[in-house]
Order: structure tokens, then C-alpha cells, then sequence
């Protein structure tokens, strides 16, 4: 397997991101990007899709985390 290697900058911003985006949601954002997929694929207005992805992401980042341990 490869090794993903992060500059400081990359590393700094993963440090941000944990408390809001990690394992126990994840899951959350990776189920609906492949749902935004599958409609993309079918012509869906990507413009109402976009929209729609950036208001669920806003939804799951503003989760308690003792929700997200429960999913």
C-alpha cells in the first residue's frame, strides 16, 4: 500500500477539520457525494444539486458528536 505524506499546510488544515469532519461521520459525507454522483450522471441541474450537497455538508459539520457515534 502507499503512504499519503502531507506538507505542513495540508497537515494544518486535517487538524481544523477533525472535530467536525472524522470517523464518525464520514460516512455521512461519502453516502452523499455518491448520491450526487448517481444524479449528476442522470442530468440532474447541477446548479439545485450543488445547492442541495452544500446545505446537507452544512447540516452533518453542525451534528453533535454524540449523534454522529450513533449512525
Amino acid at each position: 500500500s502507499e503512504i499519503t505524506r502531507m506538507n505542513g499546510k495540508e497537515n494544518e488544515l486535517v487538524d481544523k477539520f477533525n472535530p467536525f469532519i472524522n470517523e464518525r461521520n464520514i460516512h455521512l459525507f461519502n453516502q452523499e457525494l455518491n448520491d450526487a454522483i448517481y444524479h449528476i450522471e442522470r442530468n440532474v441541474n447541477s446548479s439545485v444539486m450543488f445547492l442541495d450537497v452544500s446545505l446537507k455538508f452544512m447540516g452533518f459539520i453542525k451534528m453533535l458528536p454524540e449523534y454522529n457515534e450513533f449512525r
